[in-house]
């Protein structure tokens, strides 16, 4: 019995150390000994807690673009879903000043998965799988964009959301449907905004229609932001007669990582035609 009790004392003891641990140094922990391994091993909650620090991760579930063996999308226990969370994205987790904004996003994210789940499970339906990052890498190599550490991990968490399940234009038919923008589904005044989350595919058709369109950048004397230090994420198409297409362009400033906000730089016919060019180069 006296050695039941002090090994339960100096369970608890250990536990109460290593709770307050984040994942990296949990899982040393569990390297230096059988007794520690053993027991940061079993005791699952000392992870839920590292999941939900690191990734807000409310239950244990995997990266999107990660499928078990089985499928699905759950695992069998926080630990599993952390060290699946930290294989995937070791990238940038092991490089210095990166490892925070990947956690930032995957935070942000998380937590949006979840509430949508429960609020607005259509909208959840419209998110794309993450991409991996040599999908990520090969996307960009043809026009040699280095995009900034925040957004690629947007894209590595969150792939955009599908053409093919958020409308392109307003149709009083699909009713809620229309507002379907992840960024913002509104009304400013009499103008229905709706911002969408591109893909990349998407993007870099857009991106480069404001290059060829815009010889003159659209900025004030003496702003230094170029064009060519753009690259858009999302697009707010108003749906109103007489009203160019996409009205609002939000891009980030590819050398600092800032956002900016574009407007009407693209024409309603074009608007269409871009978005056909997107849709299918990404089925090819």
């Amino acid at each position: 019995r006296r050695g039941g009790k002090e090994e339960e004392e100096r369970k608890r003891m250990i536990e109460h150390v290593v709770v307050h641990l984040p994942g990296d140094d949990l899982s040393k922990c569990g390297m230096t000994c059988l007794a520690w391994r053993d027991l940061i091993r079993s005791e699952d909650h000392l992870w839920e807690t590292c999941a939900r620090h690191d990734f807000a991760l409310s239950s244990p579930v995997c990266p999107s673009r990660v499928v078990r063996e089985g499928g699905g999308s759950k695992m069998a226990s926080f630990r599993e879903a952390w060290l699946a969370w930290r294989a995937e994205f070791s990238d940038f987790l092991n490089k210095e000043g990166e490892a925070e904004v990947l956690m930032r996003v995957a935070r942000a994210f998380n937590k949006m998965r979840a509430w949508l789940e429960e609020n607005d499970p259509s909208m959840l339906d419209t998110l794309r799988r993450g991409m991996s990052r040599q999908e990520l890498d090969e996307s960009l190599a043809s026009d040699d964009i280095s995009l900034p550490a925040c957004v690629r991990a947007m894209y590595r968490v969150c792939g955009g959301q599908d053409d093919e399940k958020v409308p392109l234009e307003f149709k009083r038919s699909m009713g809620t449907s229309n507002w379907m923008g992840l960024f913002g589904g509104y009304s400013f005044y009499d103008k229905p905004v709706s911002l969408r989350f591109l893909t990349i595919p998407r993007a870099i058709a857009l991106r480069r229609h404001i290059l060829q369109q815009c010889p003159s950048p659209p900025f004030p004397p003496g702003e230094s932001l170029t064009l060519q230090d753009q690259f858009p994420f999302a697009c707010s198409f108003q749906w109103l007669q007489q009203v160019e297409l996409p009205s609002r362009t939000v891009c980030v400033r590819v050398s600092t990582g800032d956002v900016c906000s574009v407007g009407n730089e693209v024409s309603r016919p074009r608007g269409v035609a871009l978005h056909q060019q997107a849709t299918a180069s990404q089925h090819a």
